[in-house]
């Protein structure tokens, strides 16, 4: 399983480049990508995205990434 960690995701500045490296991961066989915060307008476009081409790929959510890396 590959998952990728995105830390220090900023609602307003970052939603596309978050939105590509959903993508870019999901192009090179990620399964998942979490992130450090929830922002459910990532999570639609890469769910969308998904459900139109295929795949099992997802996006995750935790509130504390130290944790998450053990």
């Amino acid at each position: 399983m590959i998952t990728v960690l995105r830390l220090g995701h900023r609602f307003e500045r970052d939603k596309r480049i978050s939105t590509h490296i959903c993508l870019t991961a999901r192009a090179f066989g990620a399964d998942e990508v979490v992130f450090d915060v929830r922002d459910e307008r990532v999570e639609d476009s890469v769910k969308r995205i998904t459900d139109e081409w295929g795949g099992n790929f997802k996006v995750n959510f935790t509130e504390n990434y130290k944790d998450f890396i053990k």
